[in-house]
């Protein structure tokens, strides 16, 4: 069944073909735009933009690459989904589609259970990502609303900001860690460092309350400071203790706000002040963050890669970033984010490993939480994984306990 109101558009310059897909799309019950030519095509579709495109490859006015370089390039157009259409199977020609931002080939001629089959997984996709997007943009300007209304009114909660302030200054905050499975061995290969705040009179205080206060306090650098040198710190006594164990990796989770030379010039003192190969730090980035300025994140994340740091993406699959614009960024890993595994979307969460599989990237599922998620997991080829079925975040000390058994 068609995704009520979807459309689709199709170029391609063989009349033959562009009837077929029409037929095909409008049975399924698509509202479906027809164009003989790329260039006719830009003409209108940032106008009226689709939901899909399909798009063939050579054409003689401009080939489907160069239309898909158009489309990026334009505000209006770049975050719509395109699935190339090509009577040539060639590796080098699907390779040229992923770069420049495609996210899909259908190959000629046509069957039409794949053609309804791939449509319908890309408008599932590109629909559950615009509604994330949504309820993000939402949320977000709700956190700078209560943010703004907390600093000008310094009511009860204003008490918190301050207490954050000093906590911060006298780094009266804790790490947990949580482990990273491989899934087909079950065997932990790494950890995610969690920040902790036990509030004296308040008890335990959740990061996604005090993160964004952080943040607005133009603190969350010192914060962000504190954690890397924290885990290097800890890391340090692990790699020492526990040497059979090693290799001991620790990922820890960066802002937006952090992508600049401080950030290059702390995990580099810290990995030299505690005598640590890089490989032993992972940055984790959120697709958002990464993507809202790439030009920057490029820069620094390119320095760190080179180091021999590993950088993730964290959450990924909640911001629909084409292969072009990842492909651009120096990564390792990709995060599947949690929601899709609470949802059971496991045809997009397929999508994304092999999308990750494309650019060679690992993939981690986050979340994990019964049986069914790991089974299901396993069987889309997600390599490693983390949740609270797979093992909930720990103390120090009782890290130290799983080490040493594998002494």
């Amino acid at each position: 069944m068609a995704l009520r109101g979807a459309t689709v558009a199709i170029v391609d310059d063989t009349l033959e073909n562009l009837e077929l897909l029409y037929r095909i799309l409008e049975r399924e019950g698509y509202d479906v735009q027809r164009y003989s030519s790329a260039a006719q095509a830009l003409a209108t579709i940032a106008e009226d933009p689709p939901d899909l495109i399909l798009s063939d490859v050579y054409m003689p006015d401009m080939d489907g690459f160069d239309f898909c370089c158009h489309l990026k390039a334009d505000p209006r157009t770049q975050a719509i989904p395109l699935l190339f259409i090509s009577a040539f199977d060639d590796i080098s020609s699907k390779l040229r589609g992923f770069e420049v931002g495609g996210l899909d080939y259908i190959t000629k001629p046509f069957q039409t259970l794949e053609v309804v089959a791939r449509v319908r997984t890309h408008l599932a996709l590109y629909g559950f990502q615009k509604q994330l997007q949504f309820d993000r943009d939402r949320a977000e300007k709700r956190t700078r609303l209560l943010q703004q209304e907390l600093c000008a009114q310094l009511g009860n909660d204003g008490q918190l900001l301050f207490d954050l302030s000093a906590a911060i200054a006298s780094n009266a905050f804790t790490l947990w860690y949580q482990p990273i499975v491989d899934l087909g061995s079950q065997r932990v290969v790494a950890w995610e460092a969690l920040l902790r705040w036990q509030h004296p009179q308040r008890g335990y205080v959740s990061p996604a309350d005090f993160i964004p206060l952080a943040e607005a306090l133009g603190e969350i650098e010192n914060l962000g400071d504190w954690v890397i040198e924290e885990t290097c710190r800890q890391l340090a006594i692990w790699h020492r203790r526990y040497p059979a164990a090693q290799p001991v990796a620790v990922g820890v989770n960066v802002s937006s706000r952090q992508l600049n030379d401080r950030l290059i010039e702390t995990v580099e003192r810290a990995l030299t002040v505690h005598g640590l190969p890089a490989t032993a730090l992972k940055l984790e980035l959120t697709e958002s963050s990464v993507m809202s300025d790439v030009a920057t994140a490029q820069v620094v994340l390119r320095q760190l890669y080179d180091r021999g740091l590993q950088i993730h993406i964290d959450d990924f699959g909640t911001g629909y970033s084409s292969l072009a614009r990842l492909q651009m960024l120096p990564v390792n890993a990709v995060k599947i984010d949690r929601s899709f595994l609470q949802q059971e979307n496991w045809q997009i969460a397929n999508l994304i490993v092999l999308l990750a599989k494309t650019l060679n990237l690992k993939t981690v599922a986050e979340g994990i939480e019964t049986p069914e998620q790991l089974r299901n997991l396993r069987a889309i080829g997600c390599e490693y994984g983390q949740g609270y079925f797979l093992g909930r975040p720990l103390p120090p000390a009782q890290v130290e306990t799983l080490l040493a058994g594998l002494v």
